[in-house]
């Protein structure tokens, strides 16, 4: 549990901070945002404020269940931190964003996705073979040199 103490953290702060700001929020919160800047999907609050949450666990159950069995590593607690992280995030700025605080949406999804890659990207060099993520081909697959060069 200890390990997990950064998920735990995760999935209660996006709770409290929903319940908190419930009573502000619209009854309608918008999730999706199209290019024109404005919203163009929507949830009712309760859900708006649970999905987070709920997908955090998701991802907590998955991990723990499926991955943890595939690949054995330390790297794998860090890749759910950063997923979890992730998700925190977003939905913390999604809150925002139908509280009517914050005035920026398409820029700030490309600016967080980019910052996700440079933060995977350099996690990736350090991953050992496995089959579960990474560069996996044929040739890649082949030994750990040819794994490291891919990757």
């Amino acid at each position: 549990m200890k390990k997990n103490i950064f998920v735990v953290t995760n999935i209660l702060l996006c709770i409290i901070i929903g319940l908190i700001f419930i009573t502000k929020l619209p009854q309608q919160l918008g999730i999706h945002w199209s290019s024109s800047d404005s919203p163009d999907v929507y949830v009712n609050k309760f859900v708006g404020i649970f999905i987070f949450p709920i997908a955090i666990l998701l991802t907590w159950i998955i991990h723990s269940v499926i991955f943890k069995k595939m690949i054995k590593t330390q790297l794998n607690n860090l890749i759910l931190n950063i997923l979890t992280g992730t998700y925190t995030v977003i939905h913390l700025f999604l809150l925002m964003e139908n509280l009517d605080v914050l005035n920026i949406k398409v820029e700030l999804s490309g600016v967080l996705i980019g910052i996700i890659i440079i933060i995977i990207g350099n996690l990736m060099q350090k991953a050992k073979m496995n089959p579960l993520y990474g560069v996996r081909t044929t040739w890649s697959m082949k030994n750990e040199e040819e794994w490291r060069l891919s990757n």
